[in-house]
Protein backbone atom coordinates (compact mmCIF):
# COMPACT_ATOMS: atom_id res chain seq x y z
CA UNK A 1 0.00 0.00 0.00
CA UNK A 2 0.73 3.47 -0.89
CA UNK A 3 1.84 5.87 2.13
CA UNK A 4 -1.04 8.06 1.53
CA UNK A 5 -3.34 5.09 1.78
CA UNK A 6 -2.14 4.16 4.96
CA UNK A 7 -2.15 7.35 6.28
CA UNK A 8 -5.68 7.90 5.76
CA UNK A 9 -6.65 4.67 7.11
CA UNK A 10 -4.70 5.80 10.07
CA UNK A 11 -6.87 8.92 10.24
CA UNK A 12 -10.09 6.75 9.45
CA UNK A 13 -10.01 4.78 12.60
CA UNK A 14 -9.14 8.20 14.54
CA UNK A 15 -12.63 8.96 13.57
CA UNK A 16 -15.78 7.92 16.06
CA UNK A 17 -17.11 4.43 15.36
CA UNK A 18 -20.30 6.72 14.33
CA UNK A 19 -18.66 8.28 11.48
CA UNK A 20 -16.76 5.76 10.77
CA UNK A 21 -20.21 3.89 10.19
CA UNK A 22 -21.62 6.77 7.95
CA UNK A 23 -18.69 7.04 6.07
CA UNK A 24 -18.85 3.59 5.07
CA UNK A 25 -22.28 3.32 4.32
CA UNK A 26 -21.69 5.97 1.94
CA UNK A 27 -19.42 3.87 0.03
CA UNK A 28 -21.95 1.37 -0.75
CA UNK A 29 -23.98 1.35 -4.09
CA UNK A 30 -27.41 0.64 -4.18
CA UNK A 31 -27.86 -3.14 -6.11
CA UNK A 32 -31.17 -5.19 -7.05
CA UNK A 33 -30.98 -8.87 -5.83
CA UNK A 34 -30.34 -10.89 -9.59
CA UNK A 35 -33.96 -11.12 -11.32
CA UNK A 36 -35.53 -8.41 -9.71
CA UNK A 37 -36.23 -4.56 -10.56
CA UNK A 38 -35.39 -1.80 -8.21
CA UNK A 39 -37.94 0.07 -6.65
CA UNK A 40 -37.08 2.35 -3.56
CA UNK A 41 -40.48 2.74 -2.33
CA UNK A 42 -40.21 -0.75 -1.65
CA UNK A 43 -38.10 -2.41 0.86
CA UNK A 44 -34.03 -1.26 0.64
CA UNK A 45 -32.49 -2.91 -1.95
CA UNK A 46 -29.25 -4.95 -0.74
CA UNK A 47 -25.77 -2.99 -1.22
CA UNK A 48 -22.42 -3.50 -2.43
CA UNK A 49 -19.36 -2.10 -1.53
CA UNK A 50 -17.75 0.84 -4.25
CA UNK A 51 -14.74 -0.19 -5.50
CA UNK A 52 -12.57 3.67 -5.05
CA UNK A 53 -9.40 1.40 -7.39
CA UNK A 54 -11.72 0.62 -10.21
CA UNK A 55 -12.68 3.18 -12.47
Amino acid sequence: MSRIRKAAEREFRKLSKKEQRRISRLKRIPLPAPGTVFDPKKTAPRKKRWSETDE
